[in-house]
């Protein structure tokens, strides 16, 4: 009989080696039959190329929204920690109600046994809006407003509301989304996290939302109490005569090229451009006071390829792929065009797409006439002079454009006094000089060069590579995820080279690196690379519902600030603290691998599923089973409450004196399968989880 799974080609009464270790203190006997206990502790990221006989234990096939613990979490003995939140810095938007009636005509009663949808259609990105509440039953859980995009059947973003700061009268609450929506959605209404802490169980208090006379659908659903092994109920849509009322916030406004850091009169600022595919104005973000303006005059091509730019000498130099190099003088925020009198001999050609600054020379790469030419800048005995462009070489290290050689596509500083210089089939790399001597001319030819790699590996586009730790860690559709050190490009993305060959070749990327981990972004989710040193099994993660765009990085703390890659709008993140701001939800969801049966041979019993959480207040959480990679798991929803003491069972399999605050879930379940994963999914909005870890309790069904 064949395998149900990943590798069809194995059988189940082959004899594979055993890779579940037993727990001996968990093992029972009743006639002669033997009881062992899986455990998933010791997590180790993702692994999704492996079948299950091969995959590692304490390996994913999925795992979403989680870090590695660090140390501020020890105390509560949690393996993996929720990721940090997300705090947006402005409303660069337009509110709207979107719904006016004159006035409320009835109310939707919502708690933790009901939900509500409905459907809608916007020309507009939204990007966040309001909803009118009152809370007349002291309701003190959270409203989750969850929008589809089209026929979604996970949530494109998911806002909440505090339902503790409702008040007892009708009041419009406003919230932001991840992720913005456009064109046909669907609004879903739950309440989640509304139970009585003191018996621990979940009750009903109901919030009262203002609705409107429109089409719509209430669900009456069943949630189990917190010791109910209980199947959930799928949702039963019935029709309503009632929505809520609603408001939304749009935004017509997106980022184009890159951030660049400028501080003036001690104040820093984040220079951008903006594109309402009308206009593309140059910006400033003031990270202060979160302020944004624009620059008067300060207008790019709209036919414009790129927007990089570096600083020097009290001015910002930047090209945009198709005009002469250009500067923002920041003293008086004039722009002007580079030396506009001077002989053409020193004069860059038009349409640079690359820009560079190394050793005081800036460096000008990827003409539409000669797209693998390098423009460097001069340096004489009286200093830099940026903006005069007389050296210049060719890479590949040849002396005119060959139609043969793939366009530069990348530079980057590699060491103090060397640039790499990519391409989408190799990279080179060039020594910078210290001094005022250049062995590049307008020959074209340059013996500070080497061609490290010669049509092997390359990059698609800058944004596929990252300087870290004295590292280029880049992206190759062909390749997957390498990393370069001076020798040669290794490859680090075995464990999930399926994921990597599923990137679009359209895709939006961005790499960035930060607190010992690589950062990968595609469209709106993260492939992450923890090279910290303690993680080195298998180091990856994901992240989804990540909308960056770019990532700017202040050298003195560890803060970041991202510009959204859908619509006009900064962010900060909080990737290296304990704390976060939660300006939107997080869906935090962990896969274990499928256990397979003792022995290997045959049928087993799952007795029971166990998890173990730490979280620094109370919530619920989905459990799950999935037998014989049917994806239909029986699900329960547990709530975990903040606590010492462990009422759910007589023996924690993961308790120690640290897991102070923490809670068992132990579910008996007794299902005959081949293969069985657990999962879990929770979701993450005023305060981070721990999970701690997962166990199995399973018995061979053929054992003597």
């Amino acid at each position: 009989m064949a395998r149900k799974g990943s590798n069809t080609k194995e059988r189940w009464y082959r004899n594979y080696p055993h890779i579940y270790a037993r727990t001996n203190s968990w093992q029972s006997r009743r006639g002669r039959r033997v009881k062992e206990t899986s455990q998933f502790v010791e997590f180790r990221g993702l692994s999704t190329v492996a079948s299950d006989f091969q995959s590692a234990r304490t390996t994913s096939p999925y795992m979403a929204n989680w870090r590695f613990a660090n140390e501020k979490y020890n105390e509560q003995g949690a393996s993996l920690v929720s990721r940090a939140g997300t705090k947006f810095l402005n409303d660069y938007g337009t509110v709207f109600t979107d719904i006016k009636p004159e006035q409320v005509e009835g109310d939707l009663s919502l708690d933790i046994n009901t939900q509500v949808r409905f459907k809608a259609h916007s020309d507009k990105l939204i990007v966040g809006g309001s909803v009118r509440l009152r809370n007349r039953n002291s309701a003190t859980g959270t409203l989750l407003i969850h929008y589809y995009q089209g026929e979604d059947v996970k949530p494109k973003s998911t806002a909440f509301v505090d339902l503790s700061r409702v008040g007892y009268e009708y009041a419009n609450y406003s919230y932001r989304l991840i992720g913005g929506v456009k064109g046909d959605y669907t609004v879903r209404f739950e309440v989640i996290d509304e139970f009585d802490e003191e018996y621990y169980v979940p009750v009903s208090r109901p919030i009262e939302i203002g609705a409107k006379g429109f089409a719509g659908e209430k669900a009456i659903t069943v949630i189990p109490r917190l010791n109910e092994a209980l199947k959930e109920s799928k949702l039963n849509w019935q029709n309503t005569s009632l929505i809520p009322v609603m408001g939304v916030m749009t935004n017509d406004w997106k980022f184009f090229g890159d951030l660049i850091e400028v501080i003036v009169k001690d104040v820093p600022y984040l220079i951008f451009v903006a594109d309402n595919g009308a206009t593309k104005k140059i910006g400033r973000f003031n990270l202060k006071n979160n302020d944004i303006d624009f620059i008067d005059g300060g207008v790019i091509p709209q036919e414009a390829k790129v927007f990089s730019g570096v600083l020097a000498d009290g001015r910002i130099l930047y090209v945009d792929g198709v005009s002469r190099l250009k500067y923002i003088n920041v003293r008086d925020w004039t722009i002007h065009t580079a030396n506009p009198e001077v002989d053409e001999n020193l004069k860059a050609p038009e349409g640079a797409k690359y820009i560079e600054l190394i050793n005081n020379r800036i460096y000008l790469a990827n003409f539409p006439d000669s797209p693998n030419l390098v423009c460097v800048s001069m340096i004489n005995r009286t200093g830099a002079k940026y903006m005069d462009f007389h050296d210049r070489f060719y890479s590949p290290n040849i002396a005119t454009y060959d139609s043969r050689t793939t366009p530069i596509t990348g530079i980057i500083k590699y060491t103090e006094n060397s640039v790499a210089i990519w391409r989408e089939d190799g990279m080179s790399i060039f020594t910078s000089p210290l001094g005022f001597e250049f062995s590049g001319t307008k020959s074209g030819n340059s013996s500070n060069q080497q061609d490290t790699f010669s049509n092997a590996i390359g990059v698609a586009e800058r944004t596929d590579m990252v300087m870290y730790n004295g590292s280029v860690y880049f992206f190759n559709k062909a390749e997957g995820f390498r990393r370069f050190s001076g020798a040669d490009a290794t490859a680090n993305s075995n464990l999930i080279d399926n994921l990597i060959r599923d990137i679009p070749e359209k895709s939006h990327r961005y790499m960035y690196a930060h607190n010992q981990r690589i950062h990968l972004q595609v469209n709106d989710y993260q492939l992450i690379f923890d090279i910290s040193g303690t993680h080195t099994t298998s180091p990856w993660i994901i992240d989804t519902q990540r909308y960056i765009y770019r990532i700017y990085t202040e050298q003195k703390s560890d803060r970041l600030w991202a510009s959204h890659s859908q619509y006009l709008c900064f962010m900060e993140l909080n990737e290296g603290s304990s704390t976060g701001d939660f300006d939107c939800v997080i869906p935090c969801e962990y896969q274990t691998q499928y256990v397979h049966s003792p022995d290997t041979t045959g049928l087993m019993i799952v007795h029971k599923i166990m998890a173990h959480f730490s979280k620094m207040s109370s919530t619920t959480w989905r459990v799950g089973f999935d037998q014989n990679h049917n994806d239909n798991p029986s699900v329960w929803t547990k709530t975990i409450f903040k606590q010492k003491d462990n009422p759910d069972n007589d023996t924690d399999l993961f308790y120690n004196e640290n897991n102070s605050g923490s809670t068992m879930v132990n579910i008996g379940l007794h299902a005959r399968c081949y293969v069985g994963q657990l999962r879990i999914k929770g979701y993450a909005y005023k305060d981070h989880i721990g999970l701690n870890g997962l166990a199995m309790e399973t018995q061979n069904v053929e054992a003597d």
